[in-house]
């Protein structure tokens, strides 16, 4: 968490349950949350009122993070009518922001511009490391998923635009986000072929052959072997 200009790390915060809030806030999309919802998920085992109140203090030392002593804190979190949001007038979060700038993306004609902005905004995957709780697991994988939809959505357009440079840093940081995607790997080959690299194509078949081979144990597939052959390598 930045605020202003200081970072305040988990290891700072008071108590377990504002980061597990935190993250149940931001994986159930930020705004409008049930709080009932957020008790049955953080606190399934105690009654109806004690976790309700777990919820409330848990809320006010969320919104103390980074306040120093005497220090009011911002409305950053608030809830109201037992929903609870992130005030987006105040802060920001990258994984929503990513989200947000996709839905915007699919109602434009030309979304080029804002599939780059929502690819820039994905720095890494959700909580990278993080394995405490299964609905993180499963959010981290479905961003991903988006991810490299977005990559290879990008990727179409930038072809179609004769700007096939401009796809290949995003195909780069997709095939290390994801080394045994074959469709990635496919999308980078065709576009070193077109961006007239065939010594480039043959590296990245190169690649993907080597980790399928010792993950897996298998060859890449015939699409991937065809766009190695038409760059020069004899299979």
């Amino acid at each position: 968490v930045r605020i202003g200009g200081r970072a305040f790390y988990d290891r700072q915060w008071r108590g377990r349950g504002t980061k597990r809030l935190l993250k149940a806030l931001i994986v159930h999309g930020g705004t409008k949350v049930g709080s009932d919802f957020l008790t049955d998920l953080l606190w399934p085992d105690s009654d109806g009122y004690r976790a309700f109140n777990n919820l409330k203090m848990t809320l006010s030392r969320m919104r103390r993070i980074g306040c120093r002593d005497g220090e009011r804190p911002l409305p950053w979190v608030v809830m109201k009518q037992k929903r609870v949001s992130i005030a987006q007038s105040l802060c920001a979060v990258d994984s929503l922001l990513f989200e947000e700038t996709l839905c915007r993306a699919e109602a434009e004609s030309n979304p080029t511009d804002l599939l780059r902005e929502a690819l820039d905004l994905y720095r890494n995957d959700f909580l990278t490391n993080d394995r405490s709780e299964l609905w993180i697991i499963r959010h981290r994988e479905r961003l991903r998923g988006r991810y490299l939809r977005t990559v290879f959505r990008f990727a179409k357009e930038c072809m179609e635009r004769s700007d096939t440079g401009s796809a290949l840093p995003y195909l780069e940081d997709a095939v290390n986000s994801d080394p045994l995607n074959e469709e990635t790997y496919l999308y980078l080959m065709q576009a070193n072929l077109r961006m007239g690299y065939p010594s480039q194509a043959i590296q990245a078949y190169r690649r993907i052959e080597e980790s399928l081979k010792k993950e897996l144990g298998i060859p890449p597939g015939p699409a991937l072997a065809s766009l190695a052959r038409e760059a020069g390598l004899k299979i």
